[in-house]
């Protein structure tokens, strides 16, 4: 009778597996990059999509769509966020304290905005960094048409603007501070809001 010898994986085979998981996982790492830039691609063209609904409104009625009682009013896109990645982006619009025209985006859930430094998670201001660099070139959130809403506040129950939109705590999208985006549309105090 013949005895069968027990026998391991060779050291060859070993390196094929374990070429093999490698592959593996480099797939499923670039897939989530992938992923990341694809919802960061669709938060900007949420936001270019908001913009030409503006410039639409205004092209037809002479006046942006803001709240007239004050200066720092804000209509809130209240019914219809946009779910992303886990967090729901909420949109405002009208001037700021200022007199620019402005598009304000806040992070929160499906139910509220609450603009506050604990909704913008590394990946939302990973949204707002590639947004700066898409619209501005450059990834400053205290210069060009995209800013931080640092020390500033939304209150989102009348959506009234306070504090400053570009005091965050440095020029990058680091998250820290950072409570909300403000998106300036590039046009000074027109005519009265309605």
């Amino acid at each position: 009778m013949r005895e069968e010898k027990k026998q391991g994986f060779t050291l060859v085979e070993l390196a094929i597996v374990l070429v093999i998981i490698g592959i593996i996982l480099g797939a499923v790492i670039k897939g989530q990059d992938l992923i990341a830039n694809a919802r960061a691609k669709r938060f900007a063209s949420e936001l270019r999509k908001w913009e030409v609904m503006l410039w639409t409104y205004y092209d037809r009625h002479h006046k942006f769509p803001a709240n007239k009682d004050k200066l720092g009013g804000l209509r809130a896109q209240v019914q219809n966020p946009i779910p992303l990645g886990g967090t729901y982006f909420w949109f405002g619009f009208g001037k700021d304290a200022r007199g620019r025209e402005v598009l304000v985006v806040c992070p929160g859930d499906e139910n509220t905005a609450s603009c506050t430094s604990a909704n913008v998670t590394d990946e939302v201001a990973f949204y707002f960094r590639n947004v700066d660099l898409s619209i501005d070139g450059a990834e400053n959130a205290t210069d060009g048409l995209v800013l931080c809403l640092g020390s500033g506040s939304i209150n989102t129950s009348d959506w009234t603007l306070t504090g400053t939109v570009d005091n965050c705590s440095d020029d990058y999208w680091n998250g820290t501070g950072v409570t909300g985006l403000i998106y300036s549309l590039g046009a000074q105090s027109f005519n009265d809001q309605d």
